[in-house]
């Protein structure tokens, strides 16, 4: 945990270190695998369903997006179980930044 706070990444210092304390054996390390896959299909549709709202075609989203996540950076995070937290983390600033987006045309309709 001194490493990551040391870092800069103290949030993600605190959840490395909670799922590795419910950690048993080696074998369990395929749970914080499969959750980081589950992250980084679930940032896949986001994009996808992002791009298509915002008017791209369906094949052009749907590519757009498996170029993102079959990129060789979220194939090493996947492969890192300290990385598990990397695609929550893609996932919670998408958001911030689409609702980011949203605020100044809504303010802009009310004047």
């Amino acid at each position: 945990m001194q490493f990551h706070i040391a870092s800069g990444r103290p949030t993600s210092g605190l959840l490395i270190e909670l799922a590795f304390h419910q950690m048993r054996d080696i074998g369990d390390l395929r749970y914080l695998r499969l959750l980081n896959i589950v992250s980084i299909a679930f940032l896949a549709w986001c994009l996808y369903r992002t791009l298509v709202l915002t008017g791209w075609t369906d094949v052009h989203s749907l590519l757009l997006s498996l170029i993102v996540v079959l990129m060789p950076a979220f194939q090493v995070y996947v492969s890192l179980t300290t990385g598990c937290f990397v695609g929550w983390a893609a996932l919670v600033s998408s958001g911030a930044f689409a609702l980011a987006e949203r605020r100044p045309s809504k303010l802009a309709s009310e004047l």
